[in-house]
């Protein structure tokens, strides 16, 4: 039993037919019914006289084309009528929301008015000459347990005719709607064809494939959480990551389960974690687990090099990553042999402090001058260990002093040094 609670308080009400809500509502997706529904409101407001399609997609925080496309399915459902103005743009237009009871009277009851039965539309008078309609038919009336009625078969040739489907895809619309969930009404069964249609499954074919591929990706979902110890259904957000794995990433089963057994790494695994491990693998271009099998070897062959780098400079520490950043520069950038930087490693003796960068510095050097081998920078230190020098007096005080003796004659100099003399023995 279904009852309201009485309120005193009166907030406002927006009426809506039943009619929408039985026969239309079902047709829509969430979208479309959200713009119908408040749009409709807003036109028993004579407050939102004014209210335009940028209005609702901003007031439902969806884009303005899916209002549009709204419309369009709304339209179509003949419900609601478009009218426009010359200086209006093509997304800028009133909406008037046609009489559904009208509609229901002149469309259904007279429909099934026995006085019209004598007058079959062209499509129902066609389908007795049609023997693919008519098995079409006949199946139906086994699904759902007795014959369709005239009105139900017309509507099945505009489903056909709106869908652009084949008899074979109403019957496994039929099919599927009663074994999966145990529905045989129309309007449930144009649902099915109108999603398939969305998405571009026109043929049996198409659909084989999509019920093989939705089979095999149930299983991954299933394969995903039991190697991640989960005992229960995936979330749709969980469904999403996963899905892009397969559609976006493009990466095997077999990859997927490889990721999902790096979940022993961490105590509280989750799909997000696998998703980050995957997530790096995309964008270190992997496709097969042989190039991640490559990437470990060459991983642990550089950090053994990182190790023995660091037992020739005594250091008892792992590298930071700037360190690591330096050395693979030594490795991948300049191409130094390995016996070239563990030689100018053993210059650290020269130094108190030993470092990396200490070590970058004569490499950088080393590379500059073009040196591969240790026999070149031996040939270096030998050439100027030999390289002849050039000698010149040590300055002393009088280095700067002026000589004066070359003003006098010699006969004034003798005299000079004998009055010297003289006065020294006086």
């Amino acid at each position: 039993m279904f009852f309201k609670e009485i309120n005193e308080i009166d907030l406002g009400e927006t009426p809506i037919d039943n009619i929408f809500i039985d026969i239309f509502m079902p047709m829509a997706n969430g979208t479309y019914v959200k713009v119908y529904l408040l749009a409709y409101k807003y036109a028993f407001d004579a407050s939102k006289a004014e209210v335009s399609n940028q209005t609702l997609a901003k007031n439902l925080n969806i884009p303005l084309s899916d209002v549009l496309s709204a419309w369009d399915f709304w339209e179509d459902k003949k419900i609601i009528k478009k009218h426009f103005k010359e200086e209006d743009q093509q997304w800028d237009y009133s909406v008037e929301f046609l009489n559904l009871k009208k509609l229901y009277i002149e469309n259904i009851i007279k429909t099934n008015d026995p006085k019209k039965e004598k007058t079959t539309p062209n499509e129902l008078i066609s389908v007795t000459q049609n023997p693919n309609i008519t098995k079409l038919f006949n199946y139906i009336n086994e699904i759902i347990s007795r014959p369709l009625v005239p009105n139900e078969k017309i509507q099945i040739l505009d489903i056909m005719d709106r869908y652009n489907m084949g008899p074979d895809m109403i019957k496994s619309a039929y099919a599927y709607s009663k074994q999966k969930r145990g529905i045989k009404s129309i309007k449930y069964v144009e649902g099915i064809i109108r999603n398939w249609y969305d998405n571009k499954i026109y043929t049996i074919e198409d659909l084989e494939q999509h019920f093989a591929k939705n089979t095999e990706r149930f299983g991954l979902y299933k394969k995903v959480f039991k190697e991640l110890g989960f005992y229960r259904e995936p979330t749709m957000e969980e469904r999403r990551i996963m899905d892009k794995w397969l559609d976006e990433f493009k990466f095997s089963n077999d990859l997927i389960a490889f990721a999902c057994s790096k979940s022993k790494n961490t105590s509280n695994p989750t799909i997000s974690y696998i998703d980050a491990i995957l997530k790096n693998w995309n964008d270190k271009g992997f496709k097969t687990y042989q190039d991640i099998k490559d990437y470990d070897s060459k991983r642990s062959e550089r950090l053994e090099i990182y190790k023995i780098i660091f037992e020739a400079l005594g250091f008892k520490k792992p590298p930071s990553k700037e360190e690591i950043r330096t050395m693979d520069k030594w490795i991948n950038d300049m191409n130094l042999p390995m016996d070239l930087v563990l030689h100018a490693c053993s210059k650290s003796k020269n130094t108190s402090n030993p470092s990396i960068n200490y070590i970058d510095a004569i490499l950088n050097d080393w590379n500059k001058k073009g040196f591969e081998t240790i026999e070149q920078t031996e040939q270096e230190v030998k050439a100027k260990k030999y390289e002849p020098k050039s000698y010149s007096a040590p300055k002393t005080k009088f280095h700067n002093f002026d000589q004066r003796t070359s003003s006098y004659t010699p006969e004034e100099l003798e005299r000079i040094l004998m009055e010297k003399q003289k006065k020294r023995f006086k």
